[in-house]
């Protein structure tokens, strides 16, 4: 009888397995930090599907790499919920390199097709589970039961209301 395998590998080894990596990330940084600096591109991004109905999971991306370098993280996760991941992935890609070439090892993380195939229904439940909440909060009737002036009708002189599209848009100082 075979012994089973882990279907999570790490190991040392004496070349970077992922030399495309550093390039990737640091690309990404760069485009992030320039929006952050510059606003948004002024020409439409969506891939041709869009104009179908049909949604990436990248869409939402470059608005929320913007606004996770400018600090505001639970509005980068309202436009996509993957970009702190992603911003994630670039520093340890980073890191990794950094610590591959001080030491002349670098560290490989391999998963097992049996891994890629539990991984890919732990994302699929995560997102129907996310997506059906956010349709339960949607069509809450929480909201009905706020008064007015705290749900942002009514707020007083000098009182402005600031929302993520606003946070969105190119403009100076931000």
């Amino acid at each position: 009888m075979p012994t089973p395998s882990w279907p999570l590998t790490v190991g040392w080894e004496d070349r970077d397995a992922h030399p495309r990596a550093v390039p990737l990330a640091l690309a990404g940084g760069a485009g992030a930090a320039a929006m952050a600096v510059f606003g948004l591109p002024p020409v439409d991004l969506h891939g041709p599907l869009h104009f179908l109905g049909v949604m990436d999971p990248l869409c939402g991306m470059t608005r929320a790499s913007r606004l996770l370098v400018l600090g505001h993280i639970g509005d980068a996760l309202r436009y996509n919920p993957a970009a702190p991941a992603l911003a994630a992935g670039a520093v340890a890609a980073l890191v990794k390199a950094a610590w591959g070439r001080a030491v002349g090892r670098w560290c490989t993380v391999r998963l097992s097709r049996h891994g890629w195939a539990a991984l890919f229904w732990v994302l699929v439940i995560a997102g129907w589970e996310t997506n059906q909440q956010a349709d339960a909060e949607h069509h809450s009737c929480a909201a009905e039961r706020v008064p007015a002036r705290r749900r942002g009708r009514s707020r007083g002189p000098g009182r402005r209301r600031v929302d993520v599209e606003t946070l969105a848009q190119p403009g100076p100082g931000r």
